[in-house]
């Protein structure tokens, strides 16, 4: 959803939709808890009694599929150091059906605990990551199957390599017993421990009456459960894991990672997007002749007024707030001169953290903590912050710059132009 989108919602559309969908008749009461039956009828009379049942419009919508071959995607973030990587692909697993627990131990195997193949491999093994894992959840409508790790750039092919490595053995390889009892272990405690909580009995109840499921599906859950055997898990394996048939879904740096992953693509393409999941169609590469990343930048700095108004400006001030579970968060930051700033943050009016820059020091300041005296990065990020435009001290502040190609940004060409600031920090900036 994109921003212009989520600006036309209003209240009163939200007040629609909640009119339209939320009905009692295709609503559940689940109550858990120190309270008898009747007094739960009584109070859901007292609240709900008067929620009028009505007609609930219905809508067709098609069902997502898997690829045929597994087909590579790709989202930029410029400047990115990191790849998050994602295979994943809808699959048909419909919840209480007879594959959902073996599946469950299938790919607790695989990615579904510390000590999963995928984590063992990827952080344990490798130490590309700090943690990698996999999840196979069934749904009435769709079920989905997602393995996923963030990596650095260097190591993205590598560690998609390795992931469908393990992909692979677990359908080519019955899984050792003492490995599988161990998972077994696992899934057993979590399961008894969730019990714990009144939130899983209601969830089991409800689970119970979604999906028709037999009375005693929960009670035979850890019977079923240690029945699982190797040839299942295999089986399970071969059905639901499909290294073959699966988006690679990286969002990363495509100067850095992109050209690496189409040994990954059947089809040997990659298909770009943007963040909101629209394509990006790719822009010929070649540029003006003669222009320069400087000629940008002033074309850049002329298109919003020019240089003599942007040094008219001497003072500048933004105050923004935010609302988050019940709890009010504010900001408030300062420029003033082009070489002081501050930034001030509170939550329910009360401050929490400080930064100040006055041309010569910074500091730093939270709600119990002594002041802190800035250097190096966080020092020359204050020092670029009390800029009122940065791209006007491109030219005289020792930053270098560099017209490196054409991009497209929300359906516009962008030039693409990349910086080195004084201090060897790199910037990737986009200009229409």
């Amino acid at each position: 959803m994109t921003d212009a989108t989520l600006a036309k919602i209003n209240l009163e559309q939200i007040k629609n939709h909640y009119n339209t969908y939320f009905k009692p008749n295709i609503s559940y009461l689940v109550v858990t808890g120190d309270v008898t039956k009747a007094q739960a009828e009584k109070q859901a009379k007292q609240y709900f009694g008067k929620w009028a049942k009505g007609v609930v419009p219905t809508h067709n919508y098609g069902v997502p599929r898997a690829p045929e071959k597994t087909q590579v995607d790709f989202v930029h973030k410029a400047g990115a150091v990191q790849s998050v990587i994602n295979i994943t692909y809808p699959v048909d697993l419909q919840p209480g059906t007879p594959d959902v627990i073996p599946s469950r131990v299938t790919n607790t195997i695989l990615g579904g605990y510390f000590n999963s193949r995928l984590n063992n491999n990827l952080r344990e093994g490798h130490g590309w990551t700090y943690g990698s894992g996999s999840s196979l959840n069934p749904d009435k409508l769709v079920g989905s199957f997602n393995a996923s790790a963030s990596v650095r750039n260097a190591v993205t092919d590598s560690s998609i390599i390795e992931a469908l490595k393990e992909m692979r053995r677990l359908s080519n390889e019955k899984v050792d017993q003492a490995e599988l009892q161990v998972v077994k272990n696992v899934m057993a405690g979590n399961f008894s421990r969730s019990l714990e909580e009144p939130g899983t009995v209601a969830t089991f109840a409800l689970n119970t009456a979604r999906y028709n499921l037999p009375a005693d599906y929960y009670e035979k859950y850890l019977e079923v459960l240690q029945n699982v055997s190797a040839e299942q898990v295999q089986a399970m394996a071969q059905k639901y894991i499909r290294p073959n048939q699966a988006h690679i879904l990286v969002v990363g740096n495509k100067k850095d990672v992109a050209d690496r992953l189409k040994q990954f693509s059947a089809d040997g393409k990659i298909n770009f997007y943007d963040a909101y999941g629209n394509p990006v169609k790719e822009v010929n590469p070649s540029l003006p002749a003669g222009l320069t990343a400087e000629q940008v930048v002033e074309d850049y700095l002329n298109a919003i007024g020019g240089r003599a108004k942007i040094n008219g400006v001497k003072d500048m001030q933004s105050t923004s707030t935010m609302q988050l579970q019940g709890m009010s968060f504010g900001m408030k930051t300062f420029q003033k001169g082009r070489d002081k700033y501050a930034v001030e943050m509170t939550m329910n009016g009360q401050p929490m953290n400080k930064q100040l820059y006055d041309g010569v020091e910074g500091k730093q300041s939270s709600t119990g903590a002594p002041i802190a005296y800035l250097e190096g990065e966080q020092l020359n990020d204050l020092k670029e912050q009390a800029l009122f435009c940065k791209e006007a001290a491109y030219k005289t502040g020792g930053y270098k710059y560099v017209l490196k190609g054409l991009e497209t940004v929300e359906g516009n060409n962008a030039y693409v132009i990349e910086v080195e600031r004084p201090d060897g920090k790199n910037h990737r900036i986009l200009r229409y």
